[in-house]
């Protein structure tokens, strides 16, 4: 375990609150049977565990913890998947390493910013490039989502982490659901800001999730979810 420097989210930027010390997910298991020794921990959501002997407060790294407060101590294989209008980042990774990843990106933006399906939705039709900016929206779609489906047979994964705007992961998520883990709880938007999806943004991301906080007594925020 180690401090962190100073920030403001304390799995970004660990240091926001100086007595936390920061744990990495090979950490938790320890840490976790000595806290059942200790009394046994008290979920306080999203990921959140306070210690009904000692006190402590552990926040577990992302891909420990699923949307229904449940933990996990060996968090399998993890499907990391960002994805923007035209670009798209997405890897699995398995204890500390990348079994496999991708990255992508097309032309689906117009001059003033806006994604081309967005702008057909909003004002109709494009005389100029929406013809060229729609399909390579819809290859990018069925890149990935092929690419996903091949990769849960091959290497698997038994979670997802996601950060995709609605509207995309409405399209997308249809494409993919059948090879979804079943138990949808591990299946959750990665709750942090994310740059141009590219393989650097994969592996900033994929660091942040792998690592969470330990406070020792009582602090200010623990019961807050």
């Amino acid at each position: 375990m180690e401090r962190g420097p100073a920030g403001k989210d304390p799995r970004e930027d660990p240091g926001s609150r100086s007595r936390g010390l920061r744990v990495s997910w090979e950490e938790i298991p320890a840490l976790w049977e000595e806290g059942l020794e200790e009394g046994g921990w008290r979920a306080l959501g999203n990921g959140r565990f306070r210690n009904e002997g000692s006190g402590r407060l552990l926040e577990l790294p992302r891909i420990c913890w699923s949307k229904e407060g449940g933990a996990r101590l060996d968090p399998g294989s993890v499907l990391f998947f960002l994805m923007r209008a035209g670009a798209v980042a997405l890897g699995i990774w398995r204890r500390g390493e990348w079994r496999c990843h991708r990255a992508d990106s097309r032309y689906v933006v117009r001059g003033r910013g806006k994604a081309q399906p967005s702008y057909l939705a909003a004002k109709g039709t494009s005389r100029y490039g929406s013809r060229l900016r729609l399909r390579n929206h819809r290859r990018l779609l069925e890149e990935t989502a092929a690419c996903v489906r091949a990769w849960a047979e091959d290497p698997g994964f038994s979670q997802v982490l996601y950060a995709v705007p609605v509207r995309l992961w409405a399209e997308i998520e249809p494409e993919i659901r059948e090879v979804l883990p079943r138990d949808r709880a591990w299946v959750r938007k990665l709750g942090l800001h994310v740059h141009r999806p590219l393989f650097a943004e994969l592996e900033r991301i994929a660091k942040v999730s792998v690592r969470g906080r330990l406070f020792e007594g009582t602090d200010p925020d623990s019961e807050a979810p």
